[in-house]
């Protein structure tokens, strides 16, 4: 299982579900032959701190394998803001 960690990048904001990358990474790795499965824990606003936060509290309940944290430019231009 990889757990996917963003903002609305990772949710996807403005295309369908299945359109976003976690959902398309899922499908191009069982494409591979790989059981597998992306969980999209993307939730626009979010930023590093609140990325953290999620995989502090509730991160080890998804039990994954392998963690992806999406990073935005602008997190890394003020990263106060977060």
């Amino acid at each position: 299982r990889v757990l996917v960690l963003g903002d609305s990048i990772t949710y996807g904001l403005g295309v369908r579900f299945e359109e976003s990358y976690p959902a398309r990474l899922e499908r191009m790795l069982a494409g591979a032959g790989r059981p597998i499965e992306v969980v999209n824990a993307g939730v626009s606003g979010y930023g590093p701190f609140n990325e953290r936060e999620f995989l502090r509290t509730r991160g080890a309940e998804f039990e994954p394998s392998l963690l992806v944290v999406q990073l935005s430019l602008n997190d890394l231009a003020n990263p106060r803001l977060h």
